[in-house]
C-alpha cells in the first residue's frame, strides 16, 4: 500500500489541532517541507524546525493558538491518488471566491497558494482546501 504524503500532513495537522497538541513531527521531504511553509506563512503554523536523529530527518511543526483553540480548524482533501483534480487559472478564481480557506496547489513553478497561482498566472493539481 502506497503513502500518500499530502493528505498525511494536513490530517495529522488537524488531529494535533483538534487534541491540543503544540506540536507535530513529519519526516523531511521536500514536499513535506513546501507545504509546511506555505502553512506557516499563512498563519496555520508558528514555527518549523528540522530535527535530526541518527540518518533520519524530521520536520516539527508547531501549530497556532488563538485562545483555547487552533488557527487550523478543518482540510479538505481534493486531490487523491485514485482521482486528481486540476484546475486552470479560471477554475482557480471560482474556487477562490467559493472557498472559506486557502486552496493549495502543485504547479509547474512550485507548491503554491490559489491567491499566487492566480498572481503567477498558473494552474494545476488541486491538493487541499484548508482554513
Amino acid at each position: 500500500m502506497q503513502h500518500y504524503t499530502v493528505a498525511d500532513i494536513f490530517i495529522r495537522l488537524k488531529n494535533a489541532a483538534l487534541a491540543r497538541r503544540k506540536s507535530v513531527e513529519f519526516i523531511k521531504s521536500k514536499r513535506a517541507e513546501a507545504l509546511l511553509n506555505i502553512m506557516q506563512a499563512e498563519g496555520y503554523i508558528s514555527g518549523l524546525t528540522t530535527r535530526e536523529e541518527g540518518s533520519k530527518k524530521f520536520l516539527v511543526a508547531n501549530i497556532t493558538r488563538h485562545g483555547k483553540g487552533s488557527v487550523f480548524t478543518d482540510v479538505k482533501i481534493i486531490s487523491k491518488p485514485s482521482l486528481r483534480v486540476y484546475a486552470d487559472k479560471s477554475d482557480i478564481e471560482k474556487m477562490q471566491r467559493k472557498s472559506i480557506g486557502q486552496v493549495i496547489l502543485s504547479t509547474s513553478k512550485g507548491i503554491m497558494t490559489g491567491k499566487k497561482a492566480l498572481e503567477t498566472g498558473v494552474g494545476g493539481e488541486v491538493l487541499v482546501e484548508v482554513w
